[in-house]
């Protein structure tokens, strides 16, 4: 099932993700995943996006919110 980065709600819920980003392939549990648009975030430098952390440990904070993630 395809749903978008900026579903934080189906990110938290997702058993695994997979999706590609600048080169990089990701695969993972999100950890911790955050609206770079709250205004509680910390990341204020990437509106538009998410910020994320992976259990693989792969972490990012530029991830567009329209970006297709594979729900695995």
């Amino acid at each position: 099932m395809i749903i978008q980065a900026g579903d934080v709600n189906a990110m938290q819920r997702a058993n695994s993700v997979r999706f590609e980003h600048g080169g990089t392939v990701y695969e993972g549990v999100v950890q911790w995943i955050e609206d770079n648009d709250s205004v509680l975030s910390h990341e204020k430098n990437h509106p538009g996006c998410v910020s994320l952390m992976l259990s693989t440990g792969q972490t990012m904070n530029d991830l567009p919110k329209t970006a297709a993630v594979e729900r695995t």
